[in-house]
């Protein structure tokens, strides 16, 4: 009797697994997370919303992001529930669109672009292994108001050839 318990669990749990696996992910049903931190402080005269990276010469200073598929992209300059700005890196947070931008769709992966401090997403033709700063939880076009679009931080993931994520952490 144990034993056929025991399949039947594992039946069960197939089932629903395959069940998983065969559904499409809804990037704008993701609850929201907690936003998690780093120790680095802020770069001087950021905005919220800026995204920010590593200091190439020094890993303890962060500056605001300048370079596209930046490969030491850090988080997004947010304030904390005490108003004081902070690096998140990791959870749900508003990033400053690259000017150029003309739209994003829910689950694009987003990377650092050319422009201080803003994001693009991720084109055909992007670098190999490059850096994602996070993913697109919401559509977002250049003819909205907003400036930022609503991201789930995942800094320092890399993306192969093929589409795959690789963390280098």
């Amino acid at each position: 009797m144990l034993f056929i318990k025991k399949l039947l669990y594992l039946f069960i749990i197939f089932a629903v697994s395959s069940l998983i696996a065969q559904a499409e992910f809804d990037f704008q049903s993701i609850k929201a997370y907690k936003t998690i931190f780093t120790d680095h402080k802020p770069p001087e005269h950021t905005r919220e919303g800026e995204a920010v990276s590593l200091n190439q010469r020094d890993a303890t200073i962060a500056v605001r992001s300048f370079y596209p598929y930046d490969p030491l992209v850090l988080g997004v300059v947010v304030k904390d529930s005490l108003g004081v700005e902070r690096i998140a890196v990791g959870g749900e947070v508003d990033v400053l669109v690259d000017r150029s931008v003309q739209k994003i769709a829910p689950g694009e992966w987003i990377v650092t672009s050319g422009s201080i401090g803003r994001v693009m997403p991720l084109e055909d033709d992007f670098p190999l292994r490059a850096a994602v700063l996070g993913i697109s939880l919401e559509p977002w076009n250049s003819a909205d108001s907003s400036e930022s679009v609503r991201i789930m931080l995942t800094p320092g993931e890399k993306i192969t050839p093929k589409g795959r994520i690789e963390s280098y952490k």
